[in-house]
């Protein structure tokens, strides 16, 4: 069920807010969903936290998830 999900992925956030794994799915979810504006929050503050570790392919998939929060 997406709400339990993104209950579990916020309280995940919450209790470690650099953690990058929450704030990615829980921008998958609400993309998911609909909501851009709260998926392009997530996705950013992942960035934020994880971009200099991710490969060369994890980033450019990232961006591409960004631009489309931003469409």
């Amino acid at each position: 069920d997406m709400a339990g999900a993104i209950e579990a992925w916020k309280r995940a956030v919450e209790l470690k807010p650099r953690f990058g794994y929450p704030l990615y799915y829980l921008g998958l979810t609400c993309l998911a969903l609909g909501n851009k504006p709260e998926a392009l929050d997530y996705f950013l503050r992942y960035k934020e936290v994880t971009y200099r570790t991710l490969s060369p392919a994890e980033k450019a998939k990232l961006d591409r998830l960004i631009e489309s929060c931003r469409n």
